[in-house]
């Protein structure tokens, strides 16, 4: 009943959460599972339009708190449907910490994710249930069987702390996408190549495996990828785009799968496919044009980078515009175009070190890096500049 740019509005987003929190309320009155599935999508509303702040912060938590009242309603005799509950809980969850750690430590959150995240963690998972969600077609049971293996050796897929990986650790990691997440047998009688949760779970192992450092480990992060490497994540990201949501062109269920389009989009960069690149970021752009400018959306997040984590320096341009007020401008780079339909790409004047900004002057040892807002221009950045 509330369109989607009405949703936009912050008033009408916080009408929506409390209309959303008296239909789970109802649900735990009733048990009509119609309050639930309208409560869910007044919220994934407005998560779709308005990812940050104190409204998205109580959608969240409403999402969280239907989640966990399906949870207590759940009969004994009912286990796959507990674990899918748990297994979508969690995930969550990790998105929710991974993307907005404000949001993720507040105290209206925190109670939900410690009951559900421990609701997870104790959850058996014998043979014979891992068998039965098989027999079902469900890919639950995998998923939880990789959590369990990663976290037995301290591997947390979506940490945001900059931890390297050990070899021993890398090993673990090999072995869970090998023996379960990429099971060849097991994706064809599931639906473990369409099920979001695992292919998340693949995508930030498969980049845990060859990089050693979490996806979102630090601003700027120099990556020690081989474009093979560049190639196999491309897959994964590609067949979630194709299988889940026919191409990313509905941005109803942005909050969810952004990870997938932004890890595309560097993965075309990586590998120097340019206006694939900038076909992922439009869509990127379009789902996020409502966002506040906020530290999180225009941070460069990685650096263009050879596979030894040194930022690539062979990117030919020439300056295009420089604002001494705004200590910004744009770079034209030969082969690559800019955003929002500019000619040039973005750059501030603390990323340009060792030359001069003067307007048509050419280099031919420009670097790029890439966020949210898309590409960005840097010169003189290096493996001693990361902090």
């Amino acid at each position: 009943y509330f369109g989607e740019n009405l949703s936009r509005n912050p008033t009408v987003a916080s009408l929506l959460v409390d209309v959303a929190n008296g239909r789970i309320s109802l649900y735990e009155y009733n048990g009509d599972n119609a309050h639930l599935e309208q409560a869910r999508l007044n919220l994934n509303r407005v998560l779709s339009r308005n990812p940050d702040g104190t409204v998205a912060g109580y959608a969240y938590v409403g999402l969280l708190k239907s989640i966990r009242a399906e949870l207590e309603t759940i009969n004994a005799n009912q286990p796959l449907k507990k674990l899918d509950l748990l297994v979508a809980g969690y995930d969550f969850i990790n998105r929710v910490k991974n993307e907005h750690d404000e949001i993720y430590y507040s105290d209206y959150f925190q109670p939900i994710a410690i009951d559900i995240v421990s609701q997870f963690d104790n959850q058996e998972l014998s043979d014979d249930m891992f068998e039965d969600a098989i027999r079902n077609k469900k890919s639950i049971g995998i998923y939880v069987r990789a959590c369990k293996q990663l976290k037995s050796a301290d591997i947390y897929p979506y940490s945001r702390q900059k931890n390297e990986l050990t070899d021993a650790q890398i090993s673990v990691c090999r072995q869970v996408c090998e023996e379960l997440l990429e099971n060849e047998t097991y994706a064809a009688c599931t639906d473990l190549n369409t099920n979001v949760e695992c292919q998340r779970l693949l995508l930030h192992v498969k980049w845990l495996q060859h990089d050693r450092y979490p996806i979102f480990c630090e601003a700027k992060h120099c990556t020690g990828i081989a474009d093979d490497s560049w190639e196999e994540l491309r897959a994964i990201c590609e067949r979630y785009r194709a299988m889940n949501y026919g191409g990313f062109e509905s941005n109803t269920n942005y909050a969810v799968h952004h990870d997938f389009l932004y890890v595309l989009a560097l993965c075309y960069a990586q590998l120097s496919l340019p206006d694939k690149c900038q076909e992922v970021m439009r869509i990127i752009r379009e789902a996020t044009d409502d966002w506040y400018f906020n530290e999180k959306r225009i941070i460069t997040r990685h650096m263009i980078c050879n596979a030894d984590r040194v930022p690539k320096n062979n990117f030919k341009g020439k300056f295009l515009s420089f604002s001494e007020a705004d200590k910004n401008g744009y770079v034209k780079i030969k082969g690559w175009s800019g955003t929002g339909g500019r000619a040039g790409i973005y750059f501030h004047v603390s990323n340009i070190r060792d030359i001069n900004i003067v307007k048509n002057d050419f280099h031919a040892d420009f670097q790029l890096g890439l966020g949210y807002m898309g590409l960005a221009v840097f010169h003189g950045f290096g493996r001693d500049n990361v902090k």
